[in-house]
């Protein structure tokens, strides 16, 4: 599939210098009998990985409890899966403070969280805003390094940890100036795009 998400994009880039292998979050049993059966390593090329672990119970951090029970399973399952692609030292990105414990229980030496935004901001959090806010803030000052995509984020990140670096969303300028310098027309599916 390709790659639109930030985070997608990040683990194919990462995955040109070293392997990867990128967890998708499981949702519980209903999702073991799809077209996609969870609980399966894919390799996606050579060098980029995807775990869908089959879980017993959904891990979501709307339910607190759920995530509970769910995290140990999940954690034995990306540290087996580690194992059998021959990850020796391994780094755990995080994008999402609701992640955070179950990152930590990987247990990897490394810990990268990437901050797409301002979590206080997110309006599904709720009555549970103040936990997870709790939690990104261990997760910030756990990290071994913090990215961010805006400068006000990586300024108010930075106080809780200083290895805090700013890494603006955009485009590849130069890629865009050489496909438009080329002559050629533009591909037929952006050829009617204003």
């Amino acid at each position: 599939e390709p790659a639109w998400t930030s985070s997608q994009q990040i683990a194919l880039a990462l995955s040109r210098l070293a392997r990867v292998l990128v967890v998708d979050p499981p949702r519980g049993p209903r999702d073991w009998f799809g077209p996609r059966r969870q609980g399966e390593t894919e390799r996606l090329s050579g060098t980029l990985s995807l775990l869908r672990p089959a879980c017993p119970v959904p891990f979501s951090a709307r339910s607190p409890a759920a995530a509970s029970l769910a995290r140990p399973f999940l954690a034995r399952r990306i540290r087996s899966a580690l194992s059998n692609l021959g990850f020796g030292d391994y780094q755990t990105w995080v994008i999402s403070p609701r992640h955070f414990r179950l990152a930590r229980s990987v247990r990897s030496k490394t810990l990268v969280y990437k901050c797409d935004g301002e979590v206080s901001t997110f309006p599904w959090l709720g009555s549970r805003k103040g936990a997870v806010m709790r939690a990104e803030g261990e997760l910030i000052r756990s990290a071994t390094a913090v990215f961010c995509t805006s400068p006000s984020i990586a300024a108010r990140k930075a106080a809780l940890n200083p290895n805090t670096l700013l890494v603006r969303l955009g485009v590849d300028v130069a890629l865009f100036e050489r496909t438009l310098l080329s002559g050629l027309p533009p591909p037929a599916d952006l050829a009617a795009v204003p």
